[in-house]
């Protein structure tokens, strides 16, 4: 469960996969960008298990650009580590200026969008076309979102080795 006001920290659940290419990162606002098979445009991505909204789905369909990219981290910052709270590996990265703004401007919409619909609003994080997690934005704990100045941290990857392959992936230019 994602709740924005832990500092614009995304927890990701996820299993990393061994990269040797330049890995894209994509996040996209699912209510929004939500697609189906049959609609002209609509770009495919697999699910990890339990990762996209409807945990029975395989596949999910998107419209347009992704809200974020790999472009909106700063390549320097992206590290594998051990998260000291839970003894897991995570990939710790921090947000570009731009990022920043753009992250937090998703959150805010996200946000009061659900206050509006009364309904949790998700982002999907993808990684090379495959959903890691649908976190959604509590609209009642954040109503306005959160800032995004404390970057983003990716958890309870496979090991420490796949994460810092991962890690390195996302680095390449």
């Amino acid at each position: 469960m994602f709740r924005a006001s832990l500092a614009a920290v995304l927890i990701l659940v996820a299993t990393a996969c061994a990269r040797s290419h330049r890995s894209e990162l994509a996040i996209y606002d699912w209510e929004a960008q939500q697609g189906t098979t049959s609609e002209h445009g609509a770009r495919d991505l697999r699910c990890k298990p339990e990762a996209c909204p409807n945990p029975a789905a395989k596949t999910v369909y998107v419209f347009g650009a992704p809200k974020l990219t790999r472009d909106d981290l700063d390549r320097k910052t992206i590290r594998a580590d051990i998260d000291p709270q839970t003894g897991e590996p995570t990939l710790i990265a921090q947000l570009t200026r731009d990022g920043q703004k753009r992250f937090a401007q998703l959150i805010r919409t996200l946000a009061r969008r659900g206050a509006e619909l009364g309904a949790p609003q998700h982002f999907l994080i993808v990684i090379d076309r495959e959903v890691y997690a649908a976190p959604y934005v509590d609209y009642r704990l954040d109503p306005d979102g959160v800032p995004a100045d404390n970057g983003i941290q990716f958890s309870a990857l496979e090991s420490l080795d796949e994460t810092r392959k991962l890690a390195k992936a996302l680095r390449e230019n």
